[in-house]
């Protein structure tokens, strides 16, 4: 899943790139405020060459990140700011590059989707095997008695059959 997220962050990441060289500073601030805003929108963050936020949907970015351009997809904290203004930490796999005059974009996925996903998952998982250690603990004790009984009466035939007393049966 992480690799997945990961190509599709490098190929958002190339046609952001393409979209800075077809028209700049401006075409790219205004192609990222418009997918900033779609359902679903990647990560955007644009810098200026003097490291000033110029446009995106991330309000914080730590600029350790910023500073590793074409690195490889990590996964780091910032400030999500929704529509109401209200900011939350989440965290995101990102990948940074830099263009010639020294602007810099950030492009990234929210990880609280896959991380909701995995706590579903696991908490699935956990009650599954809670649930057929129960099953099979009732099973466990309805079959031992049943088998121990018919065990106890064979034995009990068993041992009047040594004392002599032919009549009984096997069941």
């Amino acid at each position: 899943l992480e690799a997945q997220m990961g190509a599709a962050v490098d190929a958002e990441l190339r046609g952001i790139a393409v979209q800075y060289q077809t028209g700049g500073m401006p075409w790219l601030a205004r192609v990222v405020a418009a997918r900033s805003h779609q359902p679903g929108a990647s990560l955007y963050f644009v810098t200026d060459a003097e490291g000033a936020r110029v446009a995106g949907n991330v309000e914080t970015v730590p600029t350790a990140v910023l500073d590793q351009p074409e690195a490889v997809a990590q996964v780091v904290p910032y400030m999500w700011r929704d529509e109401q203004g209200s900011q939350r930490p989440h965290t995101a796999l990102v990948r940074v590059a830099q263009f010639s005059d020294g602007a810099r974009v950030l492009v990234g996925r929210d990880l609280s989707e896959r991380d909701a996903l995995v706590r579903v998952v696991q908490r699935s998982l956990v009650l599954t095997v809670a649930l057929m250690l129960a099953l099979g603990l009732i099973a466990w004790i309805f079959v031992s008695r049943r088998v121990l009984k018919r065990i106890d009466a064979i034995a009990e035939t068993s041992r009047r059959f040594v004392a002599g007393d032919l009549a009984g049966r096997l069941e």
